[in-house]
């Protein structure tokens, strides 16, 4: 069973429409979407939608497209693990960047961060504050539908 550090994951996708994401992982497992998620054996994916913020710096938030990762319950953290590279690898050859957020991100290949950092936005959750009400609360809708 995964340990607590590998239950979930959030991917951020650089996609045009996350519809491209979703055809993408239907293509590659040959699945279906059930209902609003593609169930595999090691974990259940949805596939999400960032907020659109025309403007602003290029930042992982900000890219359309996202895959939420919920390990199933008899999953182990290598099978998560795999599953997760295998979801970077599988969008990277589709030649979107990839950003994984989660407890375990230090088991993964290197993030497609070059660049975004540096330019020093946002680093943390608390930063966003900064931005102007209607987006910050763009942004609070997107982290809540998780």
């Amino acid at each position: 069973m995964a340990g607590e550090q590998y239950k979930y994951c959030d991917m951020y996708v650089e996609a045009r429409e996350p519809e491209e994401v979703e055809a993408e992982l239907e293509a590659h497992f040959a699945i279906r979407k059930d209902g609003m998620w593609l169930r595999l054996p090691a974990a259940t994916l949805s596939v999400g939608y960032g907020p659109e913020w025309p403007g602003l710096p290029d930042h992982f938030y900000g890219w359309r497209g996202e895959i939420n990762v919920s390990a199933e319950p008899g999953a182990t953290d290598a099978e998560v693990v795999a599953l997760v590279v295998e979801l970077m690898e599988l969008m990277r050859a589709h030649g979107h960047r990839v950003v994984a957020e989660c407890d375990f991100a230090g088991e993964l290949p290197q993030q497609d961060l070059d660049g975004i950092l540096a330019r020093g936005w946002p680093q943390s959750v608390e930063e966003p504050r900064a931005l102007t009400q209607k987006r910050w609360e763009t942004w609070q809708r997107s982290r809540r539908r998780r």
